[in-house]
């Protein structure tokens, strides 16, 4: 439980980072791919919502809703269902 949340919140820093130094990320790491530079406002705007995403994961996994949440919205896509256990 510890090791969940000490992660967690390890990987919620990593995204604050992310969507707070997205110039830095942009710099360091350069283009990901043209089409997300064309179509999604450039490298920044990418980064700042790899960020967010980043931030979102790492709150699932402090609160144990992680596995929840992605049964629940890709279940459907491997035949499990929203409400199994795993057990």
């Amino acid at each position: 439980m510890i090791g969940r949340i000490l992660g967690g919140l390890v990987a919620a820093a990593v995204g604050f980072l992310m969507v707070w130094k997205s110039d830095f990320f942009a710099e360091t790491f350069g283009s990901i791919s043209t089409w997300a530079d064309t179509h999604l406002g450039g490298m920044r705007v990418v980064y700042k919502l790899i960020g967010c995403l980043v931030i979102f994961v790492a709150f699932l996994v402090i609160t144990d809703l992680h596995a929840v949440f992605f049964r629940a919205v890709f279940g459907s896509l491997f035949g499990v269902p929203a409400d199994a256990t795993g057990n």
